[in-house]
């Protein structure tokens, strides 16, 4: 019997169950957001329940959400709202679920000035605290993160769950995120946490792509927000090789130079290939990435994995980000390394002004003390 006793949570209330299949089973969780596609002039709006129901949501650009789209019976409910205005408030609502209130959200500007957007990673539970002290401390953590916005997206760098395969660590992460998630759109990529635990399903991010609605394959895309083109790049959970996933990167960043409206590329993957911390830099991927990355001028990678804050000078023309204090267990600085500007064990996220001749980048701490502030300039 295939069966395994896990932790899980019921709203707030933390219960034991037994879990007989390693199958994506039902989960509660209120509405998060994202994209798949253009963020101008869609959005899209999941939640997921213990049973099936109708998916119907309302939706419109006042309180009153006249719109309504209505999807499959079924536990998994995503909806994507598409002919949407740019830069225009909406208010959405469940009606099956009236106790996740009035939400709203903004789609993303036509041409913008300025982009203000969240880098935050690694938010895992720490398994040395109690359920009560991990609550209270990714509490603290989203409270933080949301007293420093707005934000108008979000960047996750992977391991969003203790244990990728088990189904209420998800339930879990959606709790504690739901009063950020639930207006700010999240853009993922997977971390080796998010892989299926058992050795037959090794490399699986089964999970991760059911719960998840993100562009392409949703572990390696790219995606335009005004005049940055963004690109994910998963370091774990795919087959593919290294040297396909890497032409596809090569391809994908030629397209993102040619196009005038681009002033930055910012990449974004889970294992860094530079860190000061417990697990130190993968040189596996940088191998593989940092030339393409450098010869077609991403100038920002932001990744997690180990659980610290850290900035390298620029190498190779590219400043690389650990940001991976988002609730897990921190991880000490082991080595101090001449590319290194600043490394610090904090739980922490960060806050990135953008406009088209610089990127403001602050670190804060969670009581909201700045740990880190610089200037990327074109």
């Amino acid at each position: 019997m295939n069966g395994w006793i896990l932790a899980g949570y019921n709203n707030l209330m933390p219960i034991t169950c037994i879990l007989l299949a390693k199958a994506v089973m039902p989960i509660q969780t209120g509405p998060y957001l994202s994209w798949k596609n253009d963020p101008r002039t869609t959005m899209v709006v999941s939640w997921n329940t213990t049973a099936p129901e109708t998916t119907l949501l309302a939706w419109g650009t006042t309180s009153e959400c006249p719109d309504t789209t209505r999807g499959a019976y079924e536990w998994r409910h995503e909806v994507e709202l598409t002919g949407l205005a740019p830069g225009t408030l909406y208010y959405y609502s469940i009606p099956a679920h009236p106790e996740y209130g009035l939400c709203s959200f903004t789609t993303g500007q036509d041409k913008p000035d300025s982009i203000v957007f969240l880098v935050f990673g690694d938010t895992r539970n720490n398994p040395h605290l109690s359920l009560l002290e991990n609550w209270e401390l990714h509490r603290d953590i989203v409270r933080a993160i949301i007293q420093g916005g707005p934000y108008e997206f979000g960047i996750h760098t992977g391991d969003i769950a203790l244990s990728g395969s088990t189904d209420s660590h998800w339930q879990w992460y959606f709790a504690t995120v739901a009063d950020l998630v639930r207006t700010t759109p999240i853009l993922y990529v997977p971390g080796n946490h998010e892989e299926d635990a058992f050795p037959d399903l090794l490399g699986d991010i089964e999970h991760y792509t059911t719960l998840l609605a993100l562009p392409g394959n949703e572990a390696n895309y790219s995606w335009d927000y005004g005049f940055i083109h963004f690109v994910a790049l998963s370091t774990t959970g795919r087959p593919d090789s290294l040297e396909k996933v890497t032409k596809w990167l090569e391809d994908d960043l030629a397209r993102a130079k040619k196009n005038k409206a681009t002033k930055w590329i910012i990449a974004y993957f889970h294992e860094p290939f530079y860190s000061s911390g417990d697990h130190g830099g993968s040189r596996d991927f940088a191998d593989y990435w940092e030339p393409v990355m450098s010869k077609y001028g991403v100038r920002l990678a932001l990744c997690g994995h180990d659980h610290d804050y850290e900035r390298t000078k620029p190498i190779k023309g590219i400043v690389y980000m650990v940001v991976g204090g988002g609730g897990a267990t921190p991880y000490p600085i082991k080595t101090h390394n001449d590319w290194s500007v600043v490394a610090e064990t904090t739980y922490h996220y960060v806050r990135i002004v953008a406009t088209p001749t610089k990127l403001v980048v602050t670190g804060f701490r969670i009581d909201g003390s700045v740990l880190d502030s610089f200037t990327v300039k074109r």
